[in-house]
């Protein structure tokens, strides 16, 4: 087994300069979900954003809490369906084997020092630091209402993350997408080419309602500007 790691890792010193785009190079990933070739094994799924695993173009890897590893760095190279991470000195960490993958996903299988029957298989989607909703940010996903003295207004939004799309519906139909920092959201109008028209903000109000209001481009856009809106219920 030694002389099989020192084998390795010499591969590694050799063709560390000869690197092409990997699958994983100049991204970050992180680990979605633990499944095994045991239908008896439970499947593990991990939260958003756990279990980071970060490559350069060099091919250089950072992990970070990844399979009860804190903190560890080193080389990655990839031929074909291998995939080999070198923690430096000791030869090699780990080594995978391409089973699947997509634009935004792949799913690896870790191949084990010792011969097994059970194999662990790893899904890594790449990571959006947008799709993860830092401390102290407000929800804005529902469907919103205003109706009032013959006016109405109802915002359709969905939020991922600090991202957030939708719809405006009132006199005129507009979709949205905006970005959300703590309470407030910055929104873009576009019309039905997709174009900016105007921009406007959310705030988060009382008793679960947000406030609407245009802060550019208001003579563009046929809407209800400054108004508080309710959540919908679901039925």
């Amino acid at each position: 087994m030694r002389n099989i790691s020192f084998f390795l890792f010499f591969l590694l010193v050799c063709f560390s300069n000869l690197v092409a785009q990997s699958n994983f190079s100049g991204s970050t990933w992180y680990i979605s979900e633990i499944s095994f070739t045991d239908s008896t094994m439970p499947k593990q799924t991990f939260e958003l954003g756990k279990q980071l695993f970060s490559v350069t173009n060099e091919g250089n890897y950072l992990v970070e809490n990844f399979l009860g590893i804190t903190k560890q760095e080193g080389k990655m190279i990839e031929s074909g369906k291998v995939l080999i991470l070198s923690d430096g000195d000791k030869g090699y960490f780990a080594v995978f084997e391409t089973l699947e993958k997509t634009d935004n996903s792949i799913t690896v299988r870790y191949v084990p020092y010792r011969p097994t029957t059970n194999y662990m298989n790893l899904k890594f989607v790449k990571f959006d630091p947008n799709a993860v909703i830092p401390p102290n940010t407000h929800d804005f996903s529902g469907n919103w209402i205003f109706e009032q003295a013959g006016l109405r207004l109802e915002l359709n939004l969905k939020q991922s993350g600090k991202s957030l799309i939708g719809q405006h519906i009132g006199t005129e139909t507009y979709n949205l997408q905006g970005l959300v920092e703590g309470e407030n959201a910055t929104i873009t109008l576009l019309d039905a080419s997709n174009n900016p028209i105007a921009k406007g903000n959310l705030a988060k109000s009382f008793n679960q309602s947000i406030a609407w209001g245009i802060t550019e481009g208001l003579d563009k856009v046929k809407t209800v500007d400054g108004v508080i809106l309710k959540k919908k219920e679901e039925k």
